[in-house]
């Protein structure tokens, strides 16, 4: 597609209901770490001995700032088995988007290309990709060397390590973020049985077959407040101050996605950014997505996890802050749903 032109189609939709999320961001008491807090509070939030988030205040547009069509891009923050491969998939081969992934780096595709300079190829499966790999800090080293931000050459960057990606922009060439989140301990579980059969991955754990779902949660495999921690770029032992960063980077720069509400964010997604769905993608989204069929392209079934029981309360255990922190990000859902009301109207 080509920096801009999605953005800028986007973009006129926004100004209609800005002035009204203004006002209830304003109105809206209680955490006073929202985008129009005192000066010094969020001055607060955004220095620690660790964490620090100001590259990110500066280098990631807000979601209140008028859309630059020349010079952002739109920046996916994968939260890991919360429907992001699905995105990947849907907005590379449903909607012709140029994307920076972890194919990037993968020498099956990029051998032979002029590592010197940023160039785009496209794969076996038709998409459209940079040759850099967005999903690693070497990944992130080479495209901030390369200037990925200042070149255009992306429609979409997908990455896990949004703290680290905010050195890729400026105040001048900036990244709108994006995400889809999933509750915790859903997450958690998803992740545990996954990555038992996952041998493709990295992070592959065959040692954890025949495991409770305590015993994982007890072991140094399972993840302690993943979101929160990529958040601020730290694995130290979080505080209540490093969960309202975590809280102000949520509201001020990520437009929120739901994976169960996840046909809703999409829409928001394509209205924000401006990607528009012809007639023949929607049923090509719709497969990616599984809205039909509840099973989405990288989905892995597994033994549910319920509330109330010993097995949610383990995990629930190891990952305070990103259950508080989810909360906070559903209140925001609904939240910036103003955004939209307008051009959901005209559609009805």
């Amino acid at each position: 597609m080509g920096r801009g032109l999605g953005l800028l189609v986007g973009g006129f939709a926004l100004f209609g209901a800005i002035g009204s999320l203004i006002a209830l961001s304003g109105s809206r008491g209680g955490r006073g770490s929202g985008p129009f807090a005192p000066a010094a509070v969020i001055s607060r939030l955004l220095s620690s001995p660790y964490g620090d988030i100001s590259q990110m205040d500066e280098n990631f547009a807000s979601l209140l700032d008028p859309p630059d069509a020349l010079t952002e891009t739109a920046v996916f923050f994968h939260v890991p088995k919360a429907g992001g491969s699905a995105m990947e998939y849907m907005y590379g081969f449903c909607f012709d988007l140029t994307l920076a992934t972890e194919v990037g780096g993968n020498p099956d595709f990029v051998q032979g290309i002029d590592s010197s300079q940023l160039s785009v190829f496209t794969t076996d499966w038709d998409v459209q990709m940079v040759d850099v790999d967005t999903t690693s800090l070497d990944g992130l080293d080479r495209a901030k060397k390369l200037g990925l931000a200042q070149s255009g050459l992306a429609d979409i960057i997908f990455t896990s390590y949004i703290h680290q990606a905010a050195k890729l922009f400026s105040p001048h060439y900036r990244g709108r973020v994006f995400t889809v989140m999933r509750h915790p301990v859903e997450r958690a579980a998803s992740e545990f049985f996954y990555l038992q059969d996952a041998s493709w991955e990295g992070t592959y754990s065959p040692e954890t077959k025949g495991w409770t779902i305590q015993q994982y949660a007890a072991s140094e495999n399972a993840e302690h407040d993943w979101v929160t921690k990529q958040l601020l770029g730290t694995w130290q032992d979080l505080t209540e101050n490093d969960l309202e960063k975590a809280k102000y980077i949520l509201e001020e720069k990520v437009l929120i996605g739901l994976i169960d509400r996840m046909e809703d964010s999409v829409d928001r997604f394509n209205r924000y950014f401006g990607w528009e769905e012809s007639p023949d993608k929607i049923p090509c989204a719709e497969d990616m997505l599984g809205h039909k069929n509840g099973t989405g392209s990288n989905s892995h079934a597994h033994p549910k996890v319920l509330p109330d029981t010993p097995e949610w309360e383990a995990l629930a255990s190891i990952n305070r802050y990103d259950i508080q922190l989810y909360d906070f990000a559903v209140a925001l859902f609904e939240e910036q749903g103003m955004l939209f009301e307008d051009s959901e109207d005209e559609a009805s």
